[in-house]
């Protein structure tokens, strides 16, 4: 028999794993690697050794020599690692030339690379209280203007945007934690609460409501950060994605957790307001 705590964390982490594998199981579906094009172009490489993906043009920079799997590429039913993109540029921006406006570019990025910025630093959290979900995501929009509330065409998520808006601004209903709670009647079956990000804060794109929707099951927590879906924009064209669970009784720091995948997402973004480091 497992100890209680790793046995209670290994169906934690089971459950988040299923829960990334079912969000991307459309784009590894007819997983096929790219083929060499021969003479093709080759990607920009800065002075540091990292190499520079323009996607849109979004100008993301990767270290070349990162482990294989940290880093796949999504679109159109395919997935290809860094490496196989870094290998032919004519290829990749082939890949994606035709993609739709509501069909972005993703990029699947490993949990190894937020854990030092959640465990990490200054504030560092309890990595048994704690667990990331294995993947979080960037994904890369060819229309920089698009965004959730803006974009939909369904009443249902029109009345969810405009709820949660105003619900946003209302700076009487902010909590000394600096969130606003919310489970309105007509998402109540979802299970979900959502602690609103004040919309004053600017945290994402205009028009649209930021919080982190969390599910209460028996021993832990699960929750993502989420606009009118699971995920918000952090940039025009840039959208982040990511989940974690968190271990019954402890109440996590959802401000600060949502600044540490923001700053691990931004570390790979050139230009757009965020450092090129």
């Amino acid at each position: 028999m497992l100890p209680r705590r790793l046995l209670r964390w290994s169906w934690l982490y089971f459950a988040l794993a299923c829960a990334g594998l079912v969000a991307s199981a459309a784009s590894a579906d007819g997983a096929e690697p790219l083929a060499a094009t021969a003479g093709a172009a080759e990607w920009e490489r800065l002075p540091d050794g990292r190499v520079v993906i323009e996607i849109y043009g979004r100008r993301l920079a990767f270290p070349a020599d990162m482990p294989a799997g940290q880093v796949v590429f999504e679109h159109r039913s395919r997935r290809v690692s860094l490496q196989e993109l870094m290998a032919d540029r004519t290829g990749a921006e082939r890949w994606w030339a035709g993609a739709r406006p509501a069909n972005p570019v993703g990029i699947a990025l490993s949990a190894n690379l937020v854990a030092p910025l959640l465990f990490g630093g200054p504030m560092p959290m309890d990595p048994t209280v704690i667990r990331p979900g294995p993947t979080f995501w960037i994904w890369v929009y060819r229309d920089p203007e698009w965004t959730d509330c803006r974009q939909t065409v369904w009443e249902h998520d029109s009345r969810k945007c405009r709820h949660f808006v105003e619900r946003a601004r209302d700076v009487t209903a902010i909590r000394p934690d600096g969130f606003i709670i919310e489970q309105p009647d007509f998402l109540r079956g979802t299970g979900l609460t959502y602690y609103l990000f004040p919309y004053e804060e600017q945290r994402g794109a205009a028009g649209d409501p930021v919080s982190i929707a969390c599910r209460d099951f028996t021993q832990f927590y699960n929750c993502e950060n989420h606009s009118l879906r699971w995920g918000y924009f952090i940039r025009p064209g840039i959208f982040l994605r990511y989940q974690y669970a968190v271990a019954k009784p402890h109440v996590p720091n959802m401000r600060a957790i949502d600044d540490a995948f923001r700053e691990a997402a931004l570390r790979f973004l050139l230009g757009d307001g965020a450092d090129a480091r």
